[in-house]
């Protein structure tokens, strides 16, 4: 396949597996050869868009918007990038290698044994993504705040590693002051599902924005459900536009009240009722965690990883890379953008019940996730969302209401409103509002 050769830092890669593929971009297991390179060099994940999408302009800059905006991302719980080129008229960022799974992945295991996340796990995860928001948060060019919003966050976007820490993934959607990509007027980022009310209307965005989603990702931890599952559409996007997120008391009781609280708290409607940033989120749960136990995070992490998919994931995962490893650079200048994937040579691991809550009441389930959120990763070696979300670019943006009424149309299934037909019901909805309004000024 030849070198892929970075104009930035003139280091030459190679690719050596495909881990996934949606609409507008591909990722891709990769090491560094060359001169530059260490003897033996760290995997990496090399993301690059399609050929077709790379040639349209939007699309390009919103991959540069990424890579610039990673560029300046410093901080543990953040995936970090290392490197940024162009091959075959392609453009590629890369960024280190994360061997674990994502939330949503993690949930999946867990709703297949009908067990529940631990609730010092919870809270340790969403303390770790909170601090690694909070330094995007305030990340500062010559003096000035960037105002940077991910934009995007949902349990496919917070990735657990196998060595229990926790990585914030997918800034491709995030807001800041210098981005070359401007959102056009009636146009929202992000999934529908995880918005926050401002978001949804297409108002003044800030970190309390991503304080919301972050509360829905601890609700889903806890519940292992989806916040908004309804079979009826047009319920769940009223509830999604009014953040009416069911009670979690009666879905998880015996938690602490405190807990009960800072939930409600994070997904307050209203954004000035919630924490005022993520590093006060951070600080308000950490003695919740304290109070349940005292190991530190890392090691609950690691423990609920392993208990989730064992080690033969992850045996067989480096037999094959290191299998890839040893074939030869093929020689030639020429590159083409190919590799086996790893996806063939996955297999099913069984999930053992240690340090897992059993529910002995079938509860409530997470629901199916929606057609074009399959997971092609099983392997677990992602540094991206899962599935057909796009693993270079932001989620498709959904337009805001016309004002013309809009037919709705039956989804496919009981969660694929928000990507199949949302953007009709959101719209029905708001149009059926406003009328509403306008009718009691009339009275």
């Amino acid at each position: 396949m030849g070198a892929l050769a970075s104009r930035v830092t003139g280091r030459r890669y190679r690719l050596l597996a495909a881990l996934a593929k949606g609409g507008m971009g591909e990722v891709f297991v990769g090491e560094e050869v060359g001169p530059k390179a260490q003897a033996r060099s760290p995997l990496l994940a090399i993301k690059t868009l399609l050929p077709d999408v790379a040639l349209d302009a939007s699309m390009l800059n919103r991959f540069l918007d990424e890579a610039r905006l990673s560029a300046r991302l410093d901080h543990p719980n953040i995936a970090r990038l290392t490197d940024f080129g162009e091959a075959a008229g392609r453009p590629f960022a890369v960024f280190e290698l994360l061997d674990g799974a994502d939330l949503a992945q993690c949930l999946d295991q867990l709703i297949d044994r009908r067990a529940q996340v631990p609730v010092e796990v919870a809270l340790a995860v969403i303390i770790e993504a909170a601090q690694g928001l909070h330094h995007a948060h305030t990340l500062q060019k010559d003096g000035q705040p960037l105002e940077v919003v991910h934009r995007d966050l949902s349990p496919s976007n917070l990735f657990l590693t196998r060595a229990g820490e926790v990585k914030v993934l997918d800034f491709g959607a995030a807001w800041g002051r210098d981005r070359i990509t401007k959102t056009k007027t009636g146009l929202i980022i992000g999934k529908l599902e995880y918005m926050a009310p401002e978001q949804v209307k297409g108002e003044t965005l800030s970190a309390r924005t991503d304080v919301f989603a972050l509360g829905l990702c601890l609700w889903e931890l806890l519940t292992t459900r989806r916040p908004y599952a309804s079979n009826d559409e047009r319920e769940q996007v009223n509830n999604i536009f009014f953040a009416r997120v069911p009670d979690l008391t009666g879905l998880r009781p015996g938690l602490p009240v405190a807990l009960y609280d800072a939930v409600k708290r994070m997904v307050a409607p209203d954004p000035l009722q919630r924490f005022g940033s993520a590093s006060e989120l951070a600080k308000a749960l950490e003695p919740l965690l304290l109070a349940v136990t005292k190991d530190p995070r890392g090691e609950l992490l690691t423990r609920f990883y392993g208990n989730c998919f064992g080690i033969g994931r992850h045996e067989r995962r480096e037999a094959r890379l290191s299998e890839l490893r040893a074939q030869p650079l093929a020689d030639g200048t020429s590159f083409e953008w190919d590799a086996p994937s790893l996806n063939d040579f996955a297999e099913r691991v069984e999930l053992n019940s240690e340090n897992i809550e059993i529910v002995g009441t079938p509860q409530p389930l997470r629901g199916p996730e929606p057609d074009t959120d399959k997971d092609p990763d099983p392997l677990g070696i992602r540094a991206k969302p899962r599935g057909n979300e796009n693993p270079t670019t932001p989620t498709p943006a959904v337009k805001t209401p016309p004002r013309a009424p809009a037919p709705v149309t039956k989804a496919r299934g009981p969660l694929t409103p928000y990507l199949v037909v949302g953007g009709i019901v959101f719209a029905a909805l708001v149009i059926g509002l406003a009328i509403g309004r306008l009718a009691a000024l009339g009275h």
